[in-house]
């Protein structure tokens, strides 16, 4: 969610190098393609970039009708199956607003249908949650008239089939700013977490899922410092903040079961989170990714480049790692996601256009930097990313102006480990 105080990114690898210089220094560190042992520097490139850990599939080309909107990115899951879901928001002329779903099975993808017929518009909010059990849990945005206020709606799929629509959240306040999460507890309890802010107010709204319905949403005081707002895997709910010194402070806040068990712990490094350039990912073992984009010094010039850092359960924060070369990489042109249960993925267009790239951590350690074997007859953005613990595998949603009037790509890399 992107709102000043209330933002969340609430949007789906020579890291050794980092943990041996210590945890919060200033130091920019590149980011290396370590090949494990000193021989591969002179063997050929094909074979210096061969991992027989990661397997790349074919390149698939989903139908996405009707056309998905130009303002919001369509949404990517793996389920328990490894198969890929799609779904997207729609403004296209005289067609319905709802929210589209397609799937690729053995037999190629689904036949698009809507989640719901639900009232009014519709449009996605954030990636949906693949249970342990393969239950896919989704929340949307809703809005039945231009009059009234948002709502957040929510519906299930499981047994190739979606359950009933339910209202979670309906805004007290017309033409307020509404986003929301999905998330849940390690009992599979089903919770959504809403951040609900107008001109003049705001707040953090928390519901749980019951046998009866949605319980009535209850209003969590903000800690002195939420600059950045995440629901976890755990059922609660995680505030960081930054203070006014430079360079600011870290601060932490957790609230779970009723009440904040902590508020306002000042950690034992200092970083910048507040700035609005930043891009946060909380991944399922509760670390805080940070990226941003930043100029870097090439031989006879600059160039945008794209960097990564971690805060880790203790409040540590790792050093700031450049993950880009000496072509221009931007944070508009990336995108990323975390798994249930352990990693996290950014993947991004490099500027030239020439290629796509990808990194992916097993909590704050980056473990793999590749490139993305798109077609090499287009021009890639890319749209979505998403990856699973179990089973391993990352895909990624680009798109083409190449290509009409087929435009979305998706490819897939299997992960042996």
């Amino acid at each position: 969610m992107c709102k000043f105080k209330y933002a969340w990114l609430l949007g789906l690898g020579g890291w050794l190098l980092i943990v041996a210089l210590g945890w919060g220094s200033a130091t920019p560190v590149w980011a290396q393609e370590g090949c494990g042992n000193n021989f591969c520097a002179y063997l050929p490139l094909v074979a210096r970039d061969y991992d027989p850990t990661w397997v790349w599939g074919s390149v698939f080309t989903p139908t996405l009708t009707p056309t998905p909107s130009n303002n919001v990115n369509p949404l990517l899951a793996i389920d328990r199956q490894g198969q890929v879901h799609v779904l997207w928001g729609t403004i296209s002329y005289g067609v319905p607003a709802f929210i589209y779903h397609t799937y690729l099975t053995a037999t190629g993808w689904t036949s698009p249908t809507a989640v719901a017929q639900s009232l009014g518009t519709s449009s996605v909010l954030f990636p949906p949650v693949v249970a342990p059990d393969d239950t896919m849990h989704l929340l949307w945005l809703n809005r039945e008239t231009t009059s009234a206020p948002y709502r957040t709606l929510y519906a299930a799929f499981r047994n190739a089939q979606w359950g009933a629509e339910e209202e979670v959240y309906r805004s007290p306040y017309t033409g307020s700013t509404l986003q929301g999460m999905v998330h849940l507890d390690t009992a599979g309890q089903v919770y959504a977490t809403m951040v609900d802010s107008s001109l003049w107010v705001g707040h953090v709204s928390h519901t749980k899922r019951g046998i009866l319905g949605w319980s009535q949403p209850v209003t969590l005081t903000d800690p002195t410092y939420s600059n950045w707002i995440w629901p976890d895997q755990q059922g609660g709910v995680r505030f960081y903040g930054n203070d006014y010194e430079t360079p600011p402070n870290l601060y932490y806040s957790y609230w779970s079961a009723g009440q904040f068990v902590i508020r306002d712990q000042k950690g034992p490094d200092r970083v910048s989170i507040s700035s609005i350039s930043r891009r946060t990912q909380l991944d399922g073992q509760n670390n805080l990714h940070l990226f941003w984009a930043e100029d870097v010094a090439i031989p006879g010039g600059q160039v945008s480049g794209l960097y990564h850092q971690c805060i880790n359960t203790a409040l540590r924060v790792t050093t700031p790692e450049l993950l880009t070369g000496s072509e221009n990489a931007y944070l508009s042109d990336s995108v990323k996601a975390a798994g249930f249960a352990r990693w996290t993925v950014l993947a991004w267009r490099e500027a030239s256009g020439a290629r796509a790239r990808l990194a992916v951590w097993d909590g704050c350690n980056r473990t793999d930097l590749k490139t993305i074997p798109f077609p090499a007859d287009g021009s890639w953005s890319l749209k979505a990313v998403a990856i699973s613990d179990a089973p391993g595998k990352v895909c990624v949603l680009g798109y083409s102006s190449s290509y009409y009037p087929a435009r979305y790509r998706l490819i897939c890399a299997d992960i042996l480990r």
